[in-house]
């Protein structure tokens, strides 16, 4: 099955590339192939931000909450041969968001260092890292600059929308690196050819026989 032997699927990459659409045809597909896919959300620190905490506190409760992920996903590994756990957005992220909304720390580079991906390296070599992004910038504007919120999200501290998108693009091109350091096998999905609603499943469906055959 190739690269869907993979027991941990990371995806990541800009708002509105496609990762949500991906995700829902994956865990189906999974599910068709006698697997029980278990999708996890992951939040930013910022999500608990209605909590009595400081930033500084709230990094680490975030920091708490990625290694218990981790850790409750490496439990229910080992007792369930047929889990797959995909991620909709992961740890990682948090070196490409932490730095877009401003709220870096120390504890923003721990998520991609040499000591947290230590302590999970086990689930790391389980992983599959997939990053979404659109070539077709002008297409991923209109996305955006149709919804009300991911407008204000691509518009703060007076950029343009396409300046956001330039610079949401370099860090994940950091991130890729810094992935790809570290062992973790990678791949960059170019969903540009989401052109109608109609075209995801045979879209999807091509990336899955892709998948199959890496």
């Amino acid at each position: 099955m190739g690269a869907l032997d993979k027991r941990i699927i990371m995806v990541e990459g800009c708002d509105r590339t496609g990762k949500s659409t991906f995700i829902d045809y994956l865990s189906d597909e999974l599910k068709i192939l006698g697997y029980r896919p278990f999708v996890l959300h992951l939040m930013g620190p910022t999500k608990f931000s209605g909590l009595s905490f400081s930033d500084d506190e709230r990094s680490l409760i975030q920091l708490a909450k990625f290694n218990d992920e981790y850790d409750i996903v490496r439990g229910m590994l080992k007792c369930d041969s047929k889990a797959r756990f995909i991620f909709d957005r992961t740890s990682f992220g948090e070196y490409v968001w932490s730095k877009y909304w401003s709220r870096e720390g120390k504890w923003t580079g721990y998520v991609t260092s040499p000591e947290f991906i230590g302590r999970h390296r086990d689930l790391m070599d389980e992983t599959l890292y997939i990053e979404f992004h659109m070539s077709d910038v002008a297409a991923l504007e209109r996305r955006i600059t149709s919804s009300q919120e991911d407008l204000g999200i691509f518009t703060i501290g007076g950029r343009t929308v396409r300046e956001s998108i330039s610079y949401v693009y370099g860090l994940y091109a950091e991130l890729a690196e810094i992935v790809k350091g570290n062992g973790i096998d990678y791949l960059k999905i170019d969903s540009s050819q989401f052109r109608r609603p109609e075209d995801d499943g045979e879209y999807v469906s091509r990336m899955l026989r892709r998948l199959m055959r890496l």
